[in-house]
């Protein structure tokens, strides 16, 4: 089954379990009809916090206390009755309008994951060999994208990923969107088109397995078929808004998945932290063990948000780069482990040590090219009670998506900072060196265009992240009718 029909199915899973719910819901209005006086009831929200997700449930007041209806009574069952039509045609007209929704979502979702590049016969085609000559160190740069070829020379320039991109100069990109598929949308497409000078012959295009025993993503987990997938390779995913209310603690198979790379496959048994820096005569290394045994186990309830969340709604005003997250980016747990103070102290730090200004953080993750993930924060941060190395999610063995067999957890801080699969903690002066510390991660002003100069220097490196409230039910698009509701509950109600 192709990814758009894998898609599709996985919409109508979820939000056809959700119109089960509507009817459940329309269906105990009916019944609470027939009361003396129906009181009000309040929608359901989920309100987000940096530090805390918290579920507020309002109910109905003093049920108890409601009379019912006497059937002698004529006009009051035919009111009775003309609500009951109300409600039924207000359920058909939500439920199909929804149902118009999922069919457009999966659609439109289906497109973006099969863009091909089409010939164009308006211009000149080019042999490889010709390509060749235009690699990182020719006047123009030019790259191959499955039949078409680029001349990139402007704009690496301007792209914080210039210099992977020019790991691909004169020769195919392909490669490196299998790694980097979340880069793959529509919008770069078209920024692409228009640097396109021709065609790749035909003898030369090189179609790519992507399901080969090269694939660097073969060993990934199974995930549960309710996430609302954003990209393949790496795979990143978000809850379902019709779930995420469910619980106080987000279940770890629908917490919503980051991946910058391919999932490692770590034997707990044998991974080590290492420990190193100023400050630290010589690398201090830990075992799984070592941490359970050797330090004070703590639990926090934090929430983890990535720096993306609610992009789709900053889109939806002006085109931003990333991954077209919604509003479920986010998720709560509890998370157990050793403090991180605890154990840089058994390193033998100095906190006195006034060169110590951040903590620079490694995962086991990595690329093609073995870079692996590493980005840091505060040592100011890092020396907080609520700082831990996790090695429990829920109660449970951290899941592979989510940093098994250890992580780092920062409340507070964006998600980006909280690497996973742990394997490398460094005392320093400055920041990481790293890509994802010095060239993503960092807010932009509004007014700095994809295709402008970018400084990265002159920004910050995102850490903190401010409180967001969203609406989870009713959630977009669904509208409410505002006169019919409001009229038909005032009319019928208010006079009893």
């Amino acid at each position: 089954m192709c990814v758009y029909d894998t898609r599709l199915r996985t919409y109508f899973t979820v939000k056809l379990q959700t119109i089960i719910n509507y009817k459940k819901i329309m269906w105990w209005l009916c019944h609470m009809i027939t009361c003396r006086r129906l009181t009000r009831q309040c929608i359901v929200t989920t309100i987000y916090q940096s530090k805390i997700a918290t579920t507020q449930y309002h109910s109905l007041n003093n049920p108890s206390k409601v009379s019912i209806i006497s059937s002698e009574n004529p006009e009051n069952n035919t009111k009775r009755w003309i609500l009951l039509g109300c409600f039924g045609i207000f359920t058909l007209t939500g439920g199909l309008s929804m149902l118009k929704h999922i069919i457009q979502i999966g659609y439109t979702d289906g497109q973006n994951m099969n863009m091909k590049i089409k010939k164009r016969n308006d211009l000149p085609s080019y042999r490889m060999d010709e390509v060749k000559k235009h690699g990182k160190d020719a006047k123009n740069i030019w790259v191959t994208f499955q039949g078409g070829v680029y001349d990139i020379t402007n704009f690496i320039q301007s792209h914080p990923g210039g210099d992977k991109i020019l790991l691909a100069a004169g020769g195919p990109i392909d490669p490196y969107w299998n790694i980097y598929q979340q880069h793959l949308t529509q919008e770069t497409l078209e920024i692409l088109e228009e640097l396109r000078i021709g065609n790749l012959d035909e003898n030369d295009i090189i179609i790519i397995d992507q399901k080969n025993e090269n694939d660097s993503y073969r060993n990934d987990p199974i995930r549960h078929p309710a996430l609302i997938i954003k990209s393949e390779k790496p795979f990143n995913a978000e809850t379902p808004v019709e779930l995420i209310m469910d619980n106080f603690y987000t279940p770890n198979d629908l917490f919503y998945v980051r991946n910058h790379m391919p999932v490692p496959i770590i034997d707990a048994s044998k991974h080590k932290l290492t420990i190193e820096g100023i400050s630290i005569q010589q690398p201090f290394i830990l075992s799984l063990d070592d941490l359970k045994r050797e330090f004070t186990c703590v639990s926090v309830n934090a929430t983890l948000q990535c720096a993306g969340n609610r992009r789709s709604e900053m889109d939806a005003i002006k085109k931003v780069q990333g991954l077209n997250w919604k509003s479920t980016a986010i998720g709560n747990a509890k998370w157990t482990g050793a403090r991180l103070k605890d154990v840089l102290m058994k390193a033998g730090i100095n906190p006195n040590d006034k060169r110590i200004k951040h903590v620079i953080f490694r995962g086991a993750d990595k690329d093609n090219e073995g870079n692996n993930y590493e980005t840091s924060i505060t040592f100011e941060k890092a020396m907080k009670d609520e700082v831990i190395i996790a090695y429990k999610m829920n109660d449970e063995d951290i899941p592979r998506d989510h940093g098994y067999p250890i992580r780092l957890i920062a409340p507070g801080i964006v998600g980006a900072r909280q690497v996973k699969f742990l394997s490398t903690i460094i005392l320093s002066e400055e920041e990481s060196k790293s890509h994802w510390q010095r060239r993503d991660y960092r807010g932009l002003p509004p007014f700095i265009g994809p295709n402008d100069q970018q400084n990265f220097e002159l920004v910050p490196s995102i850490q903190d992240y401010p409180v967001q409230s969203a609406f989870c039910f009713p959630a977009a698009p669904i509208k409410i009718p505002r006169c019919t509701f409001s009229c038909l509950f005032c009319f019928f109600f208010n006079k009893y």
